[in-house]
């Protein structure tokens, strides 16, 4: 179960912004305004001030493109992340109550598979945020992005226009980080130790 501290605690995502507009009032012109990777728990303590405004997020106000472009890489991210959950609490429930060491491995590797199918989606979510078809303020919304940056009213539709605009920002990076690479190793090393441990009991 040690999987869960790893998604919980660990960077999830790794991200990269850099903006020609913001940088020049500050003194680091042409370096990033953003750059870190990000936990779980990292965005739940970000975004719990601003609760009320996600909660009123609705899909709905996603532009169509958006959802287009978004929708199905994001869905497949997300049921590769819950399925590979799922294999570990699995794992965990045959490694300790049971002998089934084949039935461990299987798991185990599906384990792995499910986790490279998360990057694989990730990486097909992010591609048109990096490359610029879609833009931050489309995914998230004026509203969103108003609350978030303090601003509200024309002041925020200004804000998040410029933040809109790929010529004014650019989102460098965006992937996933060390909680993925933890779930990959966790899966492998309980897969290698089980098949040396059949080996072994074969010999």
């Amino acid at each position: 179960m040690s999987i869960f501290p790893a998604v919980i605690f660990f960077p999830f995502f790794k991200i990269i912004v850099t903006s020609t507009v913001l940088s020049f009032f500050t003194s680091s012109t042409g370096e990033p305004i953003i750059n870190g990777a990000y936990s779980l728990k990292d965005i739940y303590d970000l975004i719990l001030p601003y609760k009320d405004t996600v909660s009123s997020f609705s899909l709905s106000s996603i532009p169509e493109n958006v959802r287009d472009a978004l929708g199905v890489p994001a869905a497949f991210f997300i049921g590769f992340f819950i399925l590979a959950l799922l294999a570990a609490i699995i794992v965990f429930i045959l490694g300790v109550f049971t002998k089934k060491k084949t039935a461990v491995m299987a798991f185990s590797g599906l384990g792995i598979a499910f986790t490279l199918g998360m990057n694989i989606a990730f990486e097909s979510f992010a591609k048109p945020l990096i490359n610029g078809k879609i833009s931050i303020v489309e995914l998230l919304g004026e509203t969103v992005i108003g609350t978030l940056t303090g601003s509200a009213g024309s002041l925020g539709s200004l804000f998040s226009s410029l933040l809109g605009s790929s010529a004014l920002i650019d989102l460098r990076l965006f992937n996933l980080s060390a909680a993925y690479i933890a779930m990959l190793l966790i899966f492998g090393t309980i897969l290698v130790f089980t098949i040396v441990s059949v080996v072994t009991d074969w010999e």
